[in-house]
């Protein structure tokens, strides 16, 4: 019985459990998994020996249950409550069992806002904010921190900010979750993790298609279709396109995006799940990334449809990514995954972009480039998971690893030009730049995790766990077309993460809760003994209380956080030329947050974000704000009513607010008031397959800036923008 462990099944009969196969699935990434076996054994006595060492575990059994797994799917759900969520632990979880704040932003939302792109969808999710960095790609960020991702639970390195995403018509939700999430996600910042879930096919057939037109010349046009492929229902299919077709409220600038997505479903047997999905998508743009400041730092009180760019500066955008994955369910709730993922996303751009202005003249210097860059993604996660029975009560146990491989590289021309008015830079010509510097970036992370949540008695779950994790870069750069030797990049080797959580049921519908949380970032810094700095490692405590209500249709909560970010490189006041990890932020705050429905006829969504952050120790910047964009206080509402009867029977009205407080921006004198943007929606249900709707978007036309980054760079939110959509479905 080498290699076992000795459980007792419910019938009381013991049976031996050979976990050795699926754990050597998941530690080492094999694509297949020998079945788990189960076969009576005798009782174990006396000492064991090499040649049989069983571990012998009081009153252990494998759970055998017949209840239908907990779903996490939000796609046709019609609610903004989410049932369960993956972000936390890979497997699906109710909210109020997770001692974390995390919300989704189910498939439901998605459709009655129009959040078409991740940006405007994470613009509405509890204790983010989002800063877009041109009208293509974005910075998000919580907690005084960026934001990490996981596509379908698989972390990937530094793949959110400053990456195009896919259209949100390939998601069937997204999940946040705030504070580290090191747990699942390795190296990264304390922010949180986005986790981006796709949709997978439906038993049945069904289908749908959009046609939206809107201000600026805005069209759009979806399907998406789920159907059977054979007859007995195994092998399922989904594909869905997307085409956007629009200009912008700032001038001269234009962007086609198509998107496909296809993905197979084949279920051989009962216990076997294979699928394998196809994603591309391409933006042909006009790149805008925002107006100037005068040379003081003031604002230049420019009219929001500016565009001081160069008539030329546009941008090419191409995504392509394959997955598959391959599920196998041993029975007694066990089951194992794995899946492998491959991205690759092409950029290229042109762009002519103004400087400060000298507000005497009205000159400023442009910058002129040429550019493209190529990002490789190669990611695998595998895990086995189940419950256990030990000491007379239930558990549950997740044990696996993931690999992820980031490469990047690019090159670039670059001029720059001085004494031009800024009002004539649009007809600058691009001029012959030469793609002479240049770098590339390698990275390669590895890591084992186990979670286990331990009913230690009916009402309290303790939930703990930990991961280890091996990172290692290196880069290289050119310069005068000249390729440099590859230089060591951040580094660490089997750095541990834990994590430890407990929720307490106080009734079945509401459960207090604690947890403790870490994750780590490699640092490059030297000290004056010629050793690099220990990783930066943030850590947060986060107390709160979760509320499932109305018969598990709105979901509720409140939390409080204490983030602290230590072992951040600056400068050696022994030595200038040197650093010691000795830098130390703090973010503390409050996040309250409500969903679903709690009437019939009514869905809604809101949440309140308090957030305070600081440096604590800095070589300049001590007791300093450290996130000046993030602002202190932040409201988000949404609603949407539908009436079944009198006069207005069959139509439905939306209504919402975002508000914030007060913002500024370091290095100029720009600074956001606080202010609200209230949008609006009236839709008609035509009859059982088809509906309209019209979207007013900043219905008062609030004028506020989107992005304060600097003497450039500044962009304005959207004015007032309306949109008529008509959907049918099947």
């Amino acid at each position: 019985m080498t290699n076992a462990f000795i459980v007792r099944s419910r019938s009381g009969r013991r049976a031996r459990l050979s976990l050795i196969p699926a754990l050597g699935m998941v530690l080492v990434g094999s694509a297949a998994m020998a079945p788990v076996g189960m076969a009576q054994a005798e009782t174990a006595t006396g000492t064991a020996t090499p040649e049989d060492s069983a571990v012998v575990l009081p009153e252990l059994a494998i759970t055998d249950t017949q209840t239908a797994p907990l779903s996490a799917v939000s796609e046709g759900s019609g609610t903004y409550a989410p049932k369960a969520a993956t972000v936390a632990g890979k497997v699906p979880a109710k909210l109020k069992d997770i001692p974390n704040s995390v919300s989704v932003i189910t498939r439901e939302q998605l459709d009655d806002q129009h959040l078409t792109d991740v940006d405007h969808a994470l613009v509405w999710a509890p204790g983010v904010t989002v800063r877009p960095n041109d009208n293509a790609q974005s910075w998000y960020q919580s907690r005084g921190y960026a934001l990490s991702v996981m596509h379908d639970g698989m972390p990937t390195y530094d793949g959110l900010s400053g990456y195009q995403q896919f259209d949100t018509a390939v998601y069937d939700r997204i999940e946040v979750l705030r504070g580290p999430s090191g747990l699942l996600q390795g190296s990264s910042d304390p922010a949180g993790s986005v986790n981006l879930v796709r949709k997978r096919p439906t038993e049945e057939l069904k289908g749908q298609a959009t046609v939206a037109i809107g201000s600026w010349d805005y069209s759009r046009e979806t399907a998406d279709l789920s159907t059977p492929l054979t007859t007995d229902g195994r092998l399922n299919g989904r594909f869905v396109v997307a085409h956007t077709d629009r200009d912008y409220f700032y001038s001269g600038v234009h962007s086609e995006k198509l998107l496909g997505y296809g993905i197979l479903e084949f279920k051989p047997t009962p216990d076997w799940t294979f699928g394998y999905s196809s994603t591309w998508q391409h933006d042909d743009t006009g790149l805008f990334s925002g107006v100037p400041t005068y040379s003081t730092g003031l604002s230049m009180g420019l009219d929001r449809s500016t565009n001081f760019n160069t008539s030329w500066t546009s941008a090419d955008w191409v995504t392509h990514e394959e997955k598959i994955d391959a599920e196998h369910r041993f029975g007694h709730g066990w089951s194992a995954k794995i899946a492998a993922s491959w991205r690759e996303q092409k950029f290229s751009w042109d762009d002519g972009y103004a400087g400060s202005v000298n507000p005497a003249t009205y000159t400023t210097t442009y910058t002129t480039r040429d550019a493209e860059a190529t990002y490789y993604r190669k990611g695998l996660d595998a895990y086995v998971t189940g419950p256990f029975q030990a000491f007379g009560r239930e558990h549950t146990l997740l044990l696996g690893s993931n690999l992820d491989i980031y490469n990047q590289d690019w090159v670039r021309g670059r001029a720059t030009q001085a004494g031009v008015v800024v009002s004539n830079g649009s007809t600058l010509s691009q001029g012959n730049l030469s793609r002479s510097t240049g770098g590339e970036t390698r990275m390669t992370q590895f890591g084992q995790y186990g979670q286990a949540r331990l009913q230690i008695l009916d009402p309290l779950t303790v939930i703990v766990g930990g991961r280890n994790t091996s990172f290692d870069s290196d880069s290289r750069s050119m310069s005068s077309s000249v390729w440099g030797n590859w230089s060591q990049g951040g580094k660490a080797q089997n750095e541990f993460t834990p994590y430890g959580g407990v929720t307490l049921a106080v009734t079945p519908e509401t459960s207090l809760y604690g947890s403790y949380s870490e994750i780590f970032v490699p640092q490059t810094a030297t000290t004056s003994a010629g050793t690099t700095l220990p990783p930066r490692t943030g850590w947060q405590t986060e107390v709160g209380v979760k509320n499932s209500l109305f018969d598990d249709t709105v979901n509720a909560s409140a939390a409080v956080f204490l983030l602290r970010d230590v072992n951040r490189a600056i400068t050696d006041p022994n030595d200038t030329n040197y650093s010691i990890a000795a830098g130390k932020v703090e973010s503390k705050g409050v996040d309250l947050e409500i969903s679903g429905r709690p009437l019939e006829n009514l869905k809604l969504t809101g949440s309140y974000t308090y957030l305070l952050n600081q440096y604590l120790r800095d070589t300049r910047n001590t007791g300093a704000t450290f996130t000046t964009w993030e602002p202190k206080h932040t409201v988000k509402l949404w609603g949407m009513y539908s009436f079944d009867d009198g006069v207005l029977k069959d139509f439905s009205l939306g209504s919402g607010v975002l508000a914030k407080s007060r913002t500024w921006a370091t290095g100029t004198r720009l600074e956001q008031d606080a202010y609200a943007v209230v949008d609006a929606q009236i839709g008609y249900k035509i009859n059982d397959h088809l509906s309209a709707d019209l979207t007013m978007n900043n219905v008062f036309d609030t004028e506020y800036w989107a992005t304060m980054r600097s003497t450039t760079n500044n962009m304005y939110g959207e004015p007032r923008s309306v949109m008529l959509t008509l959907k049918a479905e099947m």
